[in-house]
């Protein structure tokens, strides 16, 4: 899937959301040489920023194209948000922030790339981050569809309609052996993975299965962006 998220050019909104070679998020043992380590909690995994110094992202509201209503799209942006903030050498505003902006810019709804930059340039970020639910459903198995993009201030072609630096989409599906395997491996290293449940809770609570899909979709972004800036975009 190689689309733009503005393309047919509208869509309406939802409530209101060092550099390496590789990149990569890995679990640090709580404590080194411990013997028992059931006893020991994980620590949160965590992901690796392309850049060797701060760079400021907006993040957008994240917009639905799934056709179902049974989210709230703008808690999905703060939970974007929250998984990116959680990233060095990354400034991550609030979706708070990028919906005062279109309020400022009298933008009822994102309507093209060019308004996501209007967005990005009025809060003085470097770039914005635009997502899209396109498939959800929260029965179990939960399936997840999600687009994500970063469009930069910088570097865009004046008369040309502007290209995100990445894009990224991926779809969910917790009935799938290699996306369960992902969410063993994210719910391991995560804070509350002693919870009554343990990890089946990300199956069958769809709010915990959501920040999973936003964490593995940061972690997709950040990895095109360090391959971008390889090919020295």
């Amino acid at each position: 899937m190689n689309r733009h998220l503005f393309h047919p050019p509208k869509f309406g909104l939802g409530r209101c959301a060092r550099a390496c070679a590789l990149l990569m998020f890995f679990l640090l043992p709580a404590l080194a040489g411990c013997a028992h380590h059931n006893s020991v909690k994980p620590l949160e995994y965590t992901l690796i920023s392309p850049y060797g110094h701060v760079r400021t992202w907006a993040v957008a509201p994240v917009i639905n194209l799934s056709g179902s209503r049974a989210f709230d799209p703008l808690r999905v942006s703060d939970e974007l948000f929250e998984e990116l903030q959680q990233v060095q050498n990354l400034n991550v505003l609030p979706v708070d922030k990028s919906l005062m902006a279109m309020q400022q810019l009298q933008m009822p709804m994102l309507t093209s790339a060019k308004s996501a930059l209007q967005i990005a340039e009025l809060l003085h970020a470097d770039g914005i981050v635009v997502a899209a639910i396109t498939a959800y459903n929260p029965y179990t198995p939960p399936t997840v569809g999600m687009d994500i993009q970063l469009y930069s201030v910088h570097g865009q072609r004046p008369g040309l309609a502007p290209q995100p630096v990445a894009q990224v989409s991926a779809m969910f599906t917790a009935a799938n052996r290699t996306v369960r395997m992902e969410l063993r491996n994210f719910a391991t290293g995560r804070s509350g993975a002693d919870h009554t449940m343990g990890r089946r809770r990300y199956l069958v609570d769809i709010d915990a299965y959501m920040r999973f899909v936003c964490h593995a979709m940061a972690q997709r972004l950040l990895l095109q962006v360090q391959k971008a800036r390889l090919n020295g975009r």
